[in-house]
């Protein structure tokens, strides 16, 4: 599995509460928070399955962050009542 994924995955997670959201700085230092969620694994059978019904193959970083989460919600904008108002990167498997 690519270290690279997996220890950038967990540097992220260590920076969030125990709501997963943190503190983000925007533009001329506007401060705000954001919620980041991540999806369960895909088993990595069913990435085979898919290359090769696709006849494709997959990059293995996305391989990897996909047997870690397969899609995840990151630096989504969060109200001052912790609700979720969008934003945000959206990986969608």
């Amino acid at each position: 599995m690519s270290h690279f994924i997996q220890n950038t995955l967990s540097g992220l997670k260590q920076l969030l509460n125990n709501n997963d959201q943190m503190k983000s700085v925007v533009e001329e230092g506007e401060v705000y928070n954001v919620s980041c969620s991540f999806n369960p694994p895909i088993k990595t059978t069913e990435i085979e399955t898919f290359e090769s019904e696709h006849d494709i193959k997959l990059p293995e970083d996305y391989k990897a962050f996909l047997k870690l989460h397969n899609g995840a919600r990151i630096y989504e904008s969060v109200d001052d009542d912790g609700v979720n108002i969008g934003a945000g990167f959206i990986y969608l498997a």
